[in-house]
C-alpha cells in the first residue's frame, strides 16, 4: 500500500487544489488518524455499528450505512464538480470536523468495485436514513486492508482563525440540511 503525506497548511482552496485531484475517480473510505492506525492494526475495515470507533461525525449515528452495518465510502468514480460541491453541506470529507487530528483517505482498489453498494442499489432504505446523496456508497461486509492501494494522509494545519470559521460554516450546514422542507 502507497502513503502520500500532505500538508495544509494555507487554506480550504490549497486542500481542494492537493488532495481532491488524488481522490477523483476512485472510491475511498475516510477516517481518523487512531481509526486508521487501529485498522491497520486489526488488517480490516470494519462497520462501525456498535461505535467500535469513536464517532466523529453528528450524523454518524443515524446513517445509512451505519444502521445497516456497512462500511461508509466515497464514490467520486462517476460524479460531477457540482455533486461533489453539494455533498460538502452534508459531508464536508475533505475537510471533516475533527481536523484536529490527521485525516486519512484509504483509496481502494479497482477489482473489488463490484462488490459496493450504490445508491440505486438501495433506494427503499434512501427515504429512511441519513446519506449523503450522490457520492456515497458502501461496502456490506468489514474489508481487508489488501485492497487498500493507497493512503492519503493529510495534516491540515489552518491557522486557529480560519479553522474556526470553517467549522462554523460546516455546522450551520450540516444543521440546514436536517431541517424539514419549508412550505410553500
Amino acid at each position: 500500500m502507497k502513503v502520500i503525506n500532505i500538508k495544509i497548511t494555507n487554506s480550504e482552496k490549497e486542500l481542494e487544489n492537493k488532495v481532491l485531484p488524488l481522490l477523483l475517480n476512485h472510491v475511498f473510505h475516510v477516517t481518523t488518524y487512531s481509526a486508521y492506525k487501529n485498522i491497520l492494526k486489526d488488517k480490516f475495515i470494519k462497520p462501525n455499528k456498535n461505535e467500535l470507533y469513536k464517532f466523529n461525525h453528528p450524523q454518524s449515528q443515524i446513517s445509512l450505512g451505519v444502521k445497516n452495518n456497512y462500511i461508509c465510502l466515497v464514490d467520486l468514480r462517476k460524479t460531477t464538480d457540482l455533486a461533489i460541491s453539494n455533498s460538502f453541506e452534508k459531508f464536508n470529507f475533505l475537510h471533516p470536523i475533527w481536523s484536529d487530528e490527521l485525516t486519512v483517505f484509504m483509496i481502494l482498489t479497482p477489482n473489488i468495485y463490484k462488490n459496493i453498494i450504490i445508491q440505486k442499489q438501495i433506494k427503499e432504505k434512501l427515504n429512511k436514513e441519513f446519506y449523503v446523496p450522490k457520492i456515497e456508497s458502501w461496502y456490506p461486509i468489514k474489508l481487508s486492508i489488501k485492497y487498500i492501494e493507497k493512503t492519503i494522509i493529510v495534516k491540515i494545519q489552518l491557522e486557529r482563525e480560519i479553522k474556526s470559521i470553517c467549522d462554523a460554516v460546516y455546522m450551520r450546514k450540516l444543521e440546514k440540511s436536517r431541517e424539514p422542507p419549508k412550505q410553500s
